[in-house]
């Protein structure tokens, strides 16, 4: 395509052309800043870095917290698909978690949105 120029955002991901190493870099930080700003507006919540998606012997499994209202499992649906995305663009570090936490799409408990918040950031 004539006129267009260089691309620098496709699908997600940033692409900028590293001149020293004559490549392409691909990032996904636009796309977790907006996932994080849209969960933070929805949530009503500041989102923070905890380091760690998912504690050491933490079973999700084993939540014993309210049920979500089935009107609110959308929200935890939607994390976990963007969340699913952002593995797919290179956050290779929080894959386990998210599909632990996949499993409880359909009625997922309190305790199941608050380890999703945790892997967000």
């Amino acid at each position: 395509m004539k006129g267009v120029g260089t691309p620098e955002y496709y699908g997600g991901t940033d692409i900028e052309w590293d001149k020293g190493r004559q490549c392409w870099t691909l990032e996904a930080k636009s796309y977790i800043k907006g996932v994080c700003d849209r969960i933070e507006k929805l949530l009503e919540i500041p989102l923070k870095n905890i380091g760690t998606p998912l504690d050491a012997g933490d079973h999700p499994e084993m939540d014993d917290t309210d049920l979500f209202v089935p009107s609110e499992a959308p929200i935890y649906q939607m994390m976990i698909r963007c969340l699913r995305w952002a593995v797919t663009l290179g956050r290779y570090d929080i894959q386990y978690a998210i599909n632990t936490l996949a499993r409880f799409g359909q009625k997922p408990h309190d305790g199941h949105l608050k380890r999703a918040v945790k892997t967000v950031v």
